[in-house]
């Protein structure tokens, strides 16, 4: 019979160079961890009920900071947990479907500028539209005074 902490047993993994086995078989050949090993049945029912407490929070905690992002946006939402993730989910496609009508009017837009510039004679006449962030500024200059315009987006 080979020593408890011999690495030819099969229920036995290697050394892991503090002295233990990396993991020990329990007398039904279950393979145990090192740190379950020396414990109690009750302490370790306390250790993962611990760790289960820990992550419940930590979703309740996101949750919560997800509730209080829908109050920013103006939108009221019931305080149980399965009402701010759908309203959630209903703000995100809301956001994405403003976010594609939004593309979609910037597009024609800049077709219609683009038209616009193709109809206008070019003599002496240079054309930018820049965009700067928040603001779209289309200026012309000509030999005679400055226009500019400025459209909010």
């Amino acid at each position: 019979v080979s020593p408890p902490n011999c690495s030819s047993s099969p229920h036995l993994g290697s050394s892991s160079g503090d002295g233990f086995p990396a993991s020990k078989a329990d007398a039904h050949g279950a393979i145990l961890s090192k740190r379950s090993t020396g414990t109690t049945p009750a302490m370790r029912r306390i250790e993962r009920n611990q760790r289960e407490q820990k992550r419940s929070n930590q979703i309740s905690q996101k949750i919560d900071g997800l509730r209080k992002l829908l109050n920013e946006a103006g939108i009221a939402v019931k305080p149980a947990k399965s009402a701010i993730l759908t309203a959630t989910a209903q703000y995100i496609r809301s956001l994405q479907a403003k976010q594609t009508r939004l593309e979609a009017e910037r597009d024609h837009m800049l077709t219609e500028l683009r038209s616009l510039e193709a109809t206008v004679p070019t003599t002496g006449r240079t054309s930018a539209v820049t965009n700067t962030g928040h603001e779209r500024h289309q200026v012309h200059r000509q030999t005679s005074p400055v226009i500019v315009k400025s459209e909010s987006r």
